[in-house]
This record gives structure tokens, C-alpha cells and sequence, in this order.
């Protein structure tokens, strides 16, 4: 968390993305309070408070490391890693961001949703863009696009991959097997605690799949990001660093 403080993040990047309702607002009130926030760990030297995580961020940090492993090595290609732990910095501009894995061409990101139906409206989505309607995924998952966009222009890629998984029955009683979820001291503190949240839960409080069910439990899509795209995120980062550094008065 504290390599994001003060800097605009891939993963609440949409947040700029919108301008105001009249035509002199360059910000909607989201964006602008975003940027506020900004200022305000700018002064502080530090972020603004920890993160409360719920049981779906929890849920989602636990099984994202379990999902990586069951994406075929056909689909994640031969130069794939694992890049969460390498957060990326624009070389101009307040602007971070870390991709989950990340190959020679693109930048990956892995969702793991804690209901069923976010499961399959992502796989509905995806869907949609290998019929090439992107426009399908920035109405319905704004949050998630950006995110890649901005993460592809911070690793210089031209592609991303968009990852979602729901894990079948039998492979949701491993996630909750106590050895997976016990205290590791190599592992960050904030999974740690994710672990001790996950532990908790029921099976029927798990967002699984039927082992017969007829939805794969990885589902994933790849796809170029237009250069309008990278072109116009970059400017409204731009505009937000402008207007973040009136609110600092430099």
C-alpha cells in the first residue's frame, strides 16, 4: 500500500476517467475527490488510513495466487510471470501501478469474484470483447478496463489479459484447508490477514462452482488496448496532476 500513497493508481484509475456535469469540470465529484485525497498523503507523508478489507477482497486476495496456477500455460504463454510485487512508476507523472503477471506482450490482471453471478456477468463480458466490442467491457466493468489500460501503459505492453475464476468444489475445500491458510511470514501482511478473514468462512458462504458445472473455472480473454485509449487515460492523468498541484499550491 504505502508505494500507491500519493500517487494516482491503476487500480482506482477510473476514478479520472469521467469529467463533471457541466462543460468548465474538467472532474466528475468522484474524480475530484479522488484527487483530494491525494493531496492530502501528498501533506502527510503517508497514506490515509489502512484498508479495511471485506470478505470479497479478502476472498479475492487468498484464491488469486491458487487461480494463477490454473490458467493454462497455452493461454499464459511461455514468458509469463508473476508480477504483482513489481509496482511500475510513470516516469513523468504521479502514476503507479502493478499488474498481477505480466509476459513479453502484456499485462495481466486476475479477478476472482465472491459471487457467482459477478462470475458469470465477467465471463459474459469477455465474451463480448473477443467478438471485438470493447466498448461491452469499459459500460460494464469501468474499474476493471482502466485498470488494464493504465497497467499496459506503465509496463509499455500492447496487450492485456483479463482473467476472471470461480473455483469448482472440489478445489474450494484446498483454498480452505487449514494448511493453506495458515500464518506464512514470507507471505505480505495483508494476505496474512486475508487468510485469518478467509478461514472463517463456510463452504456455502464461498462463491463455487458445481464440479459437473458447464462454466470453466478460468475464463479469459485477451485483447489489444487501442492507443485512443492510452492516448486519453495519459491526459487525464495529466489533468489530474495539474489540478493535484493546485491543491498543493506548487
Amino acid at each position: 500500500m504505502k508505494n500507491r500513497t500519493a500517487t494516482f493508481s491503476s487500480s482506482a484509475i477510473y476514478k479520472l476517467v469521467k469529467s463533471g456535469r457541466s462543460k468548465d469540470q474538467d472532474f466528475s465529484a468522484i474524480g475530484l475527490t479522488y484527487i483530494k485525497e491525494k493531496s492530502y498523503e501528498v501533506r502527510l507523508g503517508q497514506s490515509l488510513g489502512s484498508e479495511q478489507s471485506s470478505k470479497a477482497t479478502s476472498w479475492g486476495n487468498v484464491v488469486e495466487a491458487y487461480a494463477y496456477s490454473k490458467i493454462p500455460s497455452d493461454v499464459l504463454g511461455s514468458t509469463a510471470r508473476i508480477a504483482s510485487d513489481k509496482r511500475r512508476k510513470h516516469p513523468t507523472l504521479m502514476w503507479t501501478g502493478a499488474s498481477d503477471f505480466e509476459s513479453d506482450t502484456l499485462v495481466g490482471d486476475i479477478k476472482c469474484p465472491f459471487t457467482r453471478k459477478s462470475f458469470c456477468e465477467q465471463v459474459d463480458i469477455y465474451e463480448q470483447v473477443r467478438k471485438g466490442n470493447i466498448e461491452a467491457f469499459k459500460t460494464a466493468k469501468p474499474e476493471y478496463y482502466w485498470q488494464l489500460v493504465s497497467n499496459c501503459i506503465l509496463a509499455n505492453k500492447e496487450f492485456a489479459m483479463a482473467v476472471v475464476y470461480c473455483p469448482k468444489e472440489d478445489d474450494v475445500l484446498e483454498i480452505l484447508s487449514e494448511s493453506n491458510l495458515e500464518y506464512d511470514a514470507n507471505d505480505s501482511e495483508a494476505l496474512n490477514q486475508a487468510k485469518e478473514k478467509v478461514k472463517w468462512l463456510t463452504l456455502e458462504e464461498t462463491p463455487y462452482l458445481k464440479n459437473d458445472c458447464v462454466y470453466s473455472d478460468v475464463n479469459s480473454v485477451t485483447f489489444q488496448i487501442p492507443q485512443e485509449d492510452k492516448d486519453f487515460l495519459t491526459e487525464r492523468v495529466e489533468l489530474a496532476q495539474i489540478e493535484l498541484l493546485k491543491l498543493l499550491k506548487l
